[in-house]
């Protein structure tokens, strides 16, 4: 398995957190029906951000840390725009 396939199932995993908030609202809505659906919608949204957050590794730092491993030393203004070093 490649380093690419496993960040991408390391990104969705998260998505484990939607059956979860499901399940919590099912349990506690005796407590309070519109509180658990406000934990609810946080589940959801949080669950989705985490996987779009992991999934830009296997993506895009991907491509980018691929074009700077066979990047030439070239002067060009595009290389020193994404491949400048912090001073």
């Amino acid at each position: 398995m490649t380093g690419r396939a496993v960040w991408a199932i390391y990104g969705i995993l998260p998505l484990i957190w939607i059956p979860a908030g499901v399940k919590a609202f099912t349990l506690c809505a005796a407590c309070g029906k519109e509180a658990m659906r406000l934990a609810m919608l946080f589940a959801l949204v949080s669950s989705v951000s985490m996987m779009l957050g992991l999934l830009r590794w296997p993506s895009i730092h991907w491509t980018l840390a691929q074009a700077y491993a066979r990047r030439q030393r070239s002067r060009s203004a595009g290389d020193q725009y994404h491949f400048r070093r912090p001073e």
